[in-house]
């Protein structure tokens, strides 16, 4: 029979899994589309925000590997102190909220899991924004060929009459 212990490190395995997954798939996807855009002009935009999301995307496979081991290094702490160590002495004593109770080590290690998940969804909103801007400029030159053809039918037809 499995114990709490086993099942929360078990848990914990498969976030960092997770964060490698997402931000590791994230980088990979950019570079296989990378291709696609380069040298386009009408992508420009796109494709600078797609190498920030590279960049984002790097940072969260960092973060996301300094994750697991502090999470290592929290779990070894706690074996240390029989399963009770004591929390984390920067944290001020007012602050009642029980995951501030931990040791710094198991704090730090959640702050990069966070940073993690926030790289990535950092990444996806770049890359959105960018093909957002492109979409609205081709509906921009749309428009304006519409307005170009319209006086040009409007010149047309006084010429006619």
């Amino acid at each position: 029979m499995t114990t709490g212990l086993e099942i929360r490190a078990n848990v914990d395995s498969e976030t960092a899994k997770s964060l490698l997954l997402i931000n590791g798939g994230g980088a990979v996807a950019l570079l296989a589309f990378l291709p696609t855009i380069l040298g386009k002009p009408v992508f420009a935009p796109l494709l600078q925000e797609v190498v920030y999301a590279l960049f984002a995307f790097q940072f969260g496979l960092v973060t996301a590997v300094i994750h697991n081991r502090l999470r290592r290094l929290c779990s070894l702490h706690f074996d240390e102190h029989k399963g009770t160590p004591p929390p984390c002495r920067y944290v001020p004593s007012w602050i009642k909220f029980e995951r501030l109770q931990q040791p710094c080590i198991c704090l730090r290690s959640v702050l990069f899991m966070w940073l993690s998940v926030i790289a990535f969804i950092f990444g996806g909103l770049k890359v959105g924004l960018g093909a957002l801007e492109v979409v609205g400029r081709a509906d921009q030159k749309q428009e304006v060929k519409q307005e170009v053809s319209c006086w040009q039918l409007q010149v047309l037809q006084k010429k006619v009459y």
